[in-house]
């Protein structure tokens, strides 16, 4: 079937003679297809168990919700395909299912952002890869029948249109779509044609209407969907896994250590004191940690907080030296008040990197690292407290980082939008901020006495109120809307 498209499309590629009847005969095989599949593929008997097919046009490890959704659906029985991009370097995430399969897409172009036009021409070109990639394997490739397709949503296109395609007219599935974000919104953030971000939202408000049902990460997503496109949705909200719980509560300190003698060591900073029989180890007491993680995507401003370091390392050279910065510790005097750890891989982190090699900082301590699950997790449950520069390319989506650090007894610092009170409540579990000054002032207060006191009560808060886990979120409210579609 597939050969048969590429074929005939090579034909009027290569002979415009040719170009008019390729067509023709594309949409008469895609036909022909639709039809055997729509009126002859019988549905899966009643004994048999169902297939869900789960989809994310995004990086499979970097895709925690749409993951999480797959793992549930393993759990109640159903035999799950799992469609994203995965790198082959990375292990994929030893918490899956054996009832799981991976479904790698592999993606050959990518968006330009130099121009507009350029943008526009990649954004096509990408659009059309990823359509044929999903039609492929939802369509023509010969697969099971499902009994559930479920989105992620963003990427919208083209996810949702072959996805509601492959559910109604090949497997007669209910179609599903997980709101986290709005896909216009993002093309916005990233300073899209108007023209396009305007058939963007068009095209999402048009088949989320189409959907057999929709989930949405927040009450403010849900009303927004009602209230705009009158899409009725069940709000689902982000929790933490079983996995946080169960892993070790006193984490060991020795990957923090590790961590900060390699950022000293890259940074170029002195590491005298600490120098034991040739070789160099940690002290027994670090400054104070923060972590903070991110995809380096536009809508989260992490040169922000190179500036804020900026800031607040001035600010502590004149503590130091009683208001006379040209009489303060030299760098090699200087002892370290902040250490900032930032985990996460994307595209705009070298830029980053770039930037922090250049400063010569003496106070504040910052690098940059790609951490695996476990030593993530045992990164927040060794430090002090959490920051999230994600502003919501639609103001109407909550940061999945927070819940994972609230979940390890993490307070969080959170730049200030939309809906983010519906999760971070001001002075109990984090502080919010709307500028670079702001958070500056709250980083300096942090430092005090008074500011680690302000931390013990908010870990104190968290530890008393300990966020649902996302299985019972998803039992009580995800679970009860797929068992009456299909």
């Amino acid at each position: 079937m597939l050969a048969a498209l590429i074929f005939w499309v090579g034909c009027g590629l290569v002979a415009r003679t040719f170009w008019h009847r390729s067509l023709y005969v594309v949409l008469i095989i895609c036909a022909i297809h639709v039809a055997i599949f729509y009126f002859f593929k019988k549905k899966a008997a009643s004994s048999e168990r169902k297939v869900a097919a789960v989809v994310v046009l995004g990086d499979v490890e970097r895709s925690p919700r749409i993951v999480n959704q797959a793992i549930c659906l393993a759990r109640c029985g159903w035999r799950v395909e799992l469609f994203g991009f995965v790198d082959r370097k990375e292990r994929t995430s030893s918490a899956l299912s054996e009832q799981i399969s991976i479904i790698s897409l592999q993606a050959f172009f990518r968006t330009l952002k130099y121009s507009k036009l350029l943008y526009a021409a990649t954004a096509f070109l990408v659009a059309v890869e990823r359509f044929m990639l999903l039609l492929y394997h939802l369509c023509f490739f010969q697969k099971p029948y499902y009994a559930l397709i479920l989105v992620q949503n963003p990427p919208s296109i083209p996810t949702l249109a072959v996805a509601w395609f492959a559910s109604y007219f090949i497997h007669r599935a209910a179609f599903v779509i997980d709101w986290h974000n709005f896909g216009y919104t993002m093309m916005e953030v990233s300073h899209a044609p108007r023209t396009l971000v305007s058939i963007a939202r068009a095209y999402e408000k048009y088949f989320g209407e189409l959907a057999t049902a929709n989930f949405c990460v927040c009450a403010a997503a849900q009303n927004f969907l009602q209230k705009h496109w009158k899409i009725s949705s069940v709000l689902l909200y982000d929790c933490p896994t079983e996995r946080f719980r169960n892993f070790p509560r006193d984490a060991s300190k020795a990957l923090l250590k590790e961590l900060y003698v390699s950022t000293l060591d890259k940074l170029h900073l002195p590491f005298r004191p600490f120098e034991k029989n040739g070789r160099r180890s940690a002290p027994s007491n670090l400054p104070l940690v923060a972590i903070s993680s991110t995809s380096w995507t536009p809508d989260e401003n992490m040169h922000l907080l190179l500036d804020v370091c900026i800031e607040l390392d001035r600010r502590c050279a004149l503590k130091y030296s009683g208001g006379d910065v040209s009489s303060s510790m030299s760098v090699t005097e200087a002892k370290p008040e902040l250490y900032i750890i930032i985990t996460g891989k994307g595209p705009q982190r070298a830029s980053f990197e770039e930037r922090l090699m250049k400063l010569k900082l003496r106070y504040i301590v910052l690098d940059t690292f790609w951490l695996r699950w476990e030593e993530y997790v045992q990164l927040l449950k060794t430090a002090d407290f959490g920051i999230s520069l994600h502003f919501s390319s639609s103001g109407i989506d909550l940061p999945m980082k927070v819940v994972d650090m609230f979940a390890c007894g993490l307070p969080v610092l959170s730049y200030r939008y939309g809906c983010i009170d519906e999760l971070i409540h001001q002075g109990q579990n984090g502080l919010l901020f709307e500028t670079s000054d702001e958070l500056c002032d709250i980083l300096e207060y942090l430092l005090s006495v008074e500011g680690l006191q302000l931390l013990s009560n908010m870990r104190e808060y968290l530890k008393a109120n300990p966020m649902p886990t996302w299985e019972d979120e998803w039992q009580h409210n995800a679970k009860p809307v797929l068992e009456s579609i299909t």
